[in-house]
């Protein structure tokens, strides 16, 4: 006899959120899982929300009138209750709170631990829905084991083994013509205080002094963050904020150092997918970069942006991680591992 399929409805209110890190995770795990064939899987989603091509194979539920917090903590759980209390997988931080039959992922607790990063709206709306997801899901999932260490430290109530590590993994970021390596420094992040940009501005200009290089700096500035001034007016640094994936590739590829000196992370994709094309990475040593990239990447700390210049003239200079076994990294990071480690979760929760 043919066993049945699990049903599983995830949470699609990331389908209508800007496209950073976290939407990035959610999209990928949820184009991997609906390629599972033990899975019987729907995407919900808010009546406005518009949806991407890359999604379309899958079966796509539009519920409720609303959007934003109103829809994911009203219409949502209403709908799932009237269709009997299926499983929901949650994949962006958030969930509805009074909802049980629940996966939910949480990528880090930067709102407890760097919380001058998130202006008081976010802070205040993490701060009451996080502890009641975490309590009334049946499994976590996140990032990495620093942001398991930091999940158990800031929610004691919480058994460690209701909490799964599923790493990140590359996208495959596809370049539209051969790229030539170019006097580029290139990072890439959300502009928010955390992030250290003005820092690495800093170090960049005190690195090009004599003008060879630019620095290009992707990304844009989030709702949930407190303002970070932008731009400071040097010739050689660029911000782009309107990037797609090509181009992004064509940058990766092209940098000669991508570079990201953040105080604060749960993983760092970025990171990753700059070592997917073959570029070398100077990171700041931060626990979650330690943990996840240190055969990969050369270090620098980040209290001095003299002492930070230099490192990045040396990580050049020297071709420091020119090898970089890209093999190995695909083994250990990629998608198909991170959908299989939830499904393995999934499968353990009684229907």
């Amino acid at each position: 006899m043919m066993k049945s399929k699990r049903k599983v409805y995830v949470n699609g209110r990331f389908l209508g959120q800007h496209r950073a890190g976290v939407q990035r995770f959610a999209l990928e795990v949820t184009l991997k899982l609906s390629q599972n064939k033990a899975l019987d899987l729907y995407l919900l989603t808010t009546k406005k929300t518009r949806i991407p091509k890359s999604v379309k194979h899958i079966n796509i539920k539009r519920v409720g009138f609303f959007w934003g917090y109103f829809w994911e903590q009203v219409e949502l759980p209403v709908f799932l209750t009237l269709n009997r209390f299926p499983l929901l997988l949650n994949l962006t931080n958030l969930a509805p709170v009074f909802y049980f039959n629940k996966v939910y992922s949480l990528m880090d607790t930067s709102f407890k631990d760097m919380p001058k990063s998130f202006n008081w709206k976010y802070r205040a709306a993490y701060s009451a829905f996080v502890p009641l997801c975490l309590a009334t899901s049946k499994k976590v999932i996140t990032i990495s084991q620093f942001s398991k260490s930091r999940i158990l430290a800031n929610y004691t109530f919480l058994d460690e083994k209701k909490i799964t590590v599923a790493y990140c993994g590359i996208k495959n970021l596809k370049t539209t013509k051969k790229p030539i390596k170019e006097n580029i420094i290139l990072s890439v992040a959300s502009i928010d205080p955390r992030k250290n940009t003005r820092l690495l501005e800093d170090a960049f200009m005190a690195f090009n002094k004599d003008d060879k290089f630019k620095l290009i700096l992707v990304g844009k500035q989030g709702k949930a963050f407190n303002h970070t001034s932008m731009p400071n007016g040097n010739k050689n640094i660029v911000y782009a904020t309107n990037v797609d994936d090509a181009e992004l590739a064509e940058l990766y590829a092209s940098a000669k150092l991508f570079v990201s000196l953040s105080k604060y992370e749960g993983f760092g994709l970025p990171v990753l997918e700059a070592l997917a094309q073959g570029t070398p990475v100077l990171c700041s040593d931060i626990d979650a970069y330690k943990e996840l990239f240190s055969k990969y990447v050369s270090f620098t700390e980040i209290g001095s942006f003299k002492k930070i210049a230099i490192k990045i003239k040396e990580t050049i200079e020297n071709n420091i991680f020119t090898q970089i076994d890209i093999w190995g990294l695909s083994k250990k990071y990629n998608w198909t591992t991170t959908a299989l480690i939830i499904t393995d979760e999934i499968f353990k929760i009684k229907e």
